[in-house]
């Protein structure tokens, strides 16, 4: 009978302790989404993970091998366990500012937002590029000042359509180098020679304008 309670007693103890288990993660299933976490010598079944969404909007964050986790089982069974968080290590260290919210990918990529300066900011550190796919149409206002894109190697816009492009002021095209504008429709439909063409400066450059037939401006004397 004593037996029989202290094996009770020691089968309690052991769920109670199971219940909330802080572990390492020692193997991995993202195609099934499940996790084996090691705690001591106490390796977990496969379980599952939690995520934000898992209905008609879904989303996942696979863990790594050696993150820290949080294991919730219910009835301390281990097997009915799943991951409900992570825990920072000193090896993966929180942001030191509660203002900034941070995801930091292992190539050094980071995606970061500081709501006391309302600044969003992505930062691609690898050799990767950034693909923006949209199957709609595309509006980009900045209201609160100018817009800047910088491209050491160029920047390419190929349209199948209108290019309408107006400016409420002043608008200001300089090149280093040529400047070269073409048209390809019917002849005297470029109207813009008389009424907007600059007089030319001093410069060893020459401007082309094409519209059927094409306009050379020699360089101007000195």
């Amino acid at each position: 009978m004593l037996e029989r309670r202290d094996r009770e007693i020691t089968d309690l103890k052991r769920r109670v302790a199971n219940m909330v288990m802080v572990g390492k993660i020692s193997h991995v299933d993202h195609k099934n989404a499940r996790y084996r976490v090691q705690s001591g010598n106490i390796v977990s079944d496969w379980i599952p993970d939690t995520q934000a969404r898992a209905g008609k909007t879904r989303s996942y964050e696979g863990r790594d091998v050696g993150e820290q986790v949080i294991v919730l089982s219910s009835s301390g069974d281990l097997s009915q366990g799943m991951i409900i968080g992570s825990i920072h290590t000193d090896a993966n260290q929180a942001a030191d500012k509660s203002n900034i919210h941070t995801t930091i990918y292992p190539d050094g990529t980071t995606v970061e937002y500081d709501d006391e300066t309302s600044t969003y900011s992505l930062t691609i550190k690898s050799e990767g590029k950034f693909i923006l796919t949209i199957s709609d149409g595309v509006s980009m206002k900045g209201e609160g000042g100018e817009l800047e894109i910088t491209a050491p190697e160029g920047i390419k816009i190929i349209l199948q359509s209108d290019m309408p492009l107006k400016a409420d002021g002043n608008m200001t095209l300089e090149a280093e180098g040529n400047v070269s504008i073409k048209s390809y429709l019917p002849e005297n439909t470029l109207s813009l020679l008389s009424h907007l063409l600059p007089k030319p400066s001093h410069t060893t450059n020459t401007t082309n304008l094409v519209s059927h037939k094409t306009l050379n401006l020699p360089p101007c004397a000195p």
